[in-house]
């Protein structure tokens, strides 16, 4: 696992003692959205690493090429945000109006005034 989602679980199970079944649909679109940063910053357009430490690249834009990189990143923020919280998080559990915030906390920090801006 990696940072965000451990985050968000340990912060809302841990200490806001929400139940895990609820945490996990929000841990796993942050995940999303963290794959499809390191998608884009891996983009030569970006970064322009085709070597890492001397060896050729795994990152998505040199086994897919740059287009299907891209486009997997695109795809992956919308299916992260709204898709997937809303389609696995059980709404007796956790209400529908708490989801929109968690949606549009994602979309700020995803859009031109977060992860977009750089």
């Amino acid at each position: 696992m990696r940072a965000p989602p451990v985050m968000c679980i340990v912060l809302t199970c841990e200490l806001l003692w929400v139940p895990l079944d609820a945490t996990l649909p929000t841990a796993c679109a942050l995940e999303m959205v963290h794959a499809a940063s390191l998608i884009h910053e891996d983009l030569l357009c970006m970064d322009a690493v085709s070597l890492c430490w001397g060896c050729p690249t795994d990152h998505a834009h040199a086994v897919f090429r740059d287009d299907m990189a891209e486009l997997t990143g695109d795809a992956l923020l919308p299916r992260a945000s709204a898709s997937h919280i809303f389609s696995r998080t059980l709404s007796e559990v956790v209400p529908e109006e708490r989801l929109l915030l968690v949606v549009e906390e994602i979309a700020q920090v995803v859009g031109s005034t977060g992860m977009a801006a750089g």
